[in-house]
């Protein structure tokens, strides 16, 4: 991928679950698509312990939706991404992420924690 963030590592200190909603043959949601395309297992990669969650609708009309679960009590943020680009969303996910680390219930986690919990799994899988 082009962007080069150190922020994109961090996705799961601030965002518990991120929810991609769209039809991917409508043309509404050709950004949203194009994101998950090229951004969805580099994300994941760096952020194992974070939920990425990508539903598809067969609803032609669907507006396409980004939505982000910041904490275990339910605060959300839900934003319409109807022909939004690629990189629109990519920013998108950005300032989510910024609003999560300013989260007063947001709970800080290590940078390690993902690398730790993956280690661990692998460890008990062996």
């Amino acid at each position: 991928p082009s962007h080069t963030m150190p922020w994109r590592a961090k996705l799961s200190q601030s965002v518990r679950e991120f929810r991609f909603l769209l039809n991917p043959r409508a043309p509404q949601s050709a950004g949203l698509s194009q994101f998950i395309t090229n951004n969805y297992q580099f994300f994941k990669t760096l952020n194992p312990s974070l939920n990425f969650l990508v539903r598809e609708y067969p609803d032609a009309t669907f507006k396409p939706m980004v939505e982000a679960e910041y904490d275990d009590f339910g605060e959300e943020t839900s934003v319409d991404v109807s022909g939004f680009s690629e990189k629109q969303v990519f920013d998108l996910i950005k300032e989510m992420h910024e609003a999560g680390l300013k989260s007063p219930t947001t709970k800080p986690r290590e940078p390690l924690d993902d690398i730790v919990g993956e280690r661990l799994v692998k460890a008990y899988k062996d």
